[in-house]
């Protein structure tokens, strides 16, 4: 099933119900949810290959239990790293993707594995993941611009060392 079909099955009275229970501190941003939310409602889903996997995974650190949400869209390791000497088992395993700067028509357009979840967690899940760099698709774009133009100028500035060093 889309998210885009799932959203469409569910009110914001039950995902503002909900949300407080899987993300106490996100209780004071519920009215930020509230507008994406309705914002989905209005999208089109775009025709996308990737899927988003919705899974619980233990924290290495503290021992406690997280969910998480990932992309995935039938790209191997061994596809997207062929330079690297992987295992088999390693090279024909999943490549996963963050989807937090994805466009939310994509989104929607995503088909949702969940084993295990109540649709309605799926939702809360998703709107935590798409907003966590802001809660509209511009302010997004703007951290993803900033964040690659800081990459970008490290690896300027290494490649500069690089050269200044082979210079020496």
């Amino acid at each position: 099933m889309k998210l885009k079909e799932i959203l469409d099955r569910h009110t914001w009275a039950e995902i503002a119900n909900r949300m407080p229970d899987l993300y106490p501190d996100q209780e004071k941003n519920l009215e930020g949810y509230e507008v994406v939310f309705n914002e989905l409602l209005s999208l089109t889903p775009a025709t996308t290959e990737m899927r988003i996997c919705v899974e619980e995974y233990i924290d290495d650190y503290d021992g406690h239990p997280y969910t998480s949400i990932t992309g995935f869209d039938g790209t191997t390791w061994g596809e997207h790293e062929p330079e690297f000497d992987f295992t088999e088992e390693q090279a024909n395993r999943e490549l996963p993707f963050s989807l937090s700067w994805t466009p939310w028509e994509e989104w929607l357009g995503m088909d949702v594995e969940a084993e295990g979840y109540e649709e309605v967690d799926v939702i809360c899940h998703a709107l935590y993941d798409m907003t966590f760099y802001g809660y509209t698709q511009s302010d997004i774009q703007d951290v993803a611009n900033e964040v690659l133009e800081t990459c970008d100028k490290a690896m300027d500035e290494l490649l500069g060392e690089e050269e200044a060093d082979d210079a020496e």
